[in-house]
Parts: C-alpha cells; sequence; structure tokens
C-alpha cells in the first residue's frame, strides 16, 4: 500500500470533503484520498500505486460519505465505488460489470446518501439509481425506465417522510422509496 505524508495535499483540485464521526477531515480529489492528520498541518495520502493491485484506484474521487454503521463509503469517477477502511487503508470494490445484473449500474458514481431506513443509495453516471443490499453485496437499479427523468442522477437528499428527492441530468425528481 502506497501511503505517503505529506504537508500538502497532492493537488489543489479538491472534489469531495467529510469530517467523519471520529472528527477526522477527509478529502477526495484528482489524485486519491487524503486525511488531515491530528496536528492539522500534514496530510496522510492515499495514492494509486500500479504495482499494488491493493492501493486506491487511479483517479478521481468524487463523492465521500459515512453510514450510520460508520461504513466510509468512496465515490470514483471511473472505478465504481469503494468501502474504505480507515484503520488499514484498504478498501472493498464494486466496480460496474455489464454481465453481473446485481452490481452497482455504472462506474462513475455521484451522489451517495441513507435514507430513515437506513438503506444505502448511489447516484450514478449513466446507470441510474442503485438501492445497496451491503449483507448480499448487490444493487437494485432504477432508471429512466423505471420513470426517472434520467438515468444520470447528480444528488440523493431523503426527506422526512422517507422519500427521495433526486437531482438528475433532466430535472428533479421524487422517488418514493
Amino acid at each position: 500500500l502506497k501511503r505517503k505524508s505529506k504537508t500538502t495535499l497532492p493537488t489543489t483540485n479538491i472534489w469531495s470533503i467529510l469530517e467523519d464521526r471520529r472528527g477526522d477531515m477527509w478529502f477526495g480529489h484528482f489524485n486519491g484520498l487524503s486525511k488531515l492528520n491530528p496536528d492539522g498541518v500534514a496530510f496522510t495520502n492515499y495514492i494509486n500505486d500500479p504495482n499494488d493491485p491493493k492501493s486506491i484506484p487511479r483517479g478521481l474521487i468524487r463523492v465521500l460519505f459515512e453510514d450510520s454503521q460508520n461504513r466510509f463509503w468512496v465515490g470514483t469517477h471511473n472505478a465504481g465505488l469503494l468501502l474504505w477502511d480507515r484503520d488499514t487503508g484498504t478498501h472493498i470494490q464494486y466496480e460496474y460489470n455489464p454481465k453481473n445484473k446485481s452490481g452497482i449500474g455504472a462506474n462513475t458514481i455521484t451522489a451517495i446518501n441513507e435514507d430513515r431506513q437506513g438503506r444505502l443509495w448511489i447516484g450514478t453516471w449513466g446507470g441510474g439509481l442503485n438501492l445497496f443490499d451491503p449483507e448480499t453485496g448487490t444493487f437494485k437499479h432504477y432508471f429512466k425506465g423505471h420513470g426517472l427523468p434520467s438515468s444520470v442522477i447528480s444528488g440523493i437528499i431523503p426527506d422526512n417522510a422517507g422519500n427521495l428527492w433526486l437531482s438528475t441530468k433532466n430535472g428533479i425528481s421524487f422517488f418514493n422509496s
């Protein structure tokens, strides 16, 4: 696992920021993932190492999310969804495979959120809205053909009634989950 500590981030192109329940600040960027160290100055950077298949996938980190079970999710551009282990710097990767009908709908993850029932919803670029079952590692898909205005989901916000509000490439959608 290629892991470096630096006094600066490896890029100024930051796409996502998350303060987790532990109080750690995380930054997703074009080069990977970075955590601000407790000194408040230096960063621990998780960057792809082509010689290490266990390192973080190469490319842009678009979205970070911590669910109610304290699981840390990383949405990437072209490398799918990662379940990130903050203690070891390792991950489980869920990648799109057209032969796997219960796999994730696309490799570009644009949004992650959780509803009141604790269900994890994943927005994708072209793969629709995906409901993830972490127990089985499977996804249920909702596309334009299911009534969504687009299969490109930009944002997901659950409301107090248990519904989802989606921003899409073709407007806003109310989704009764």
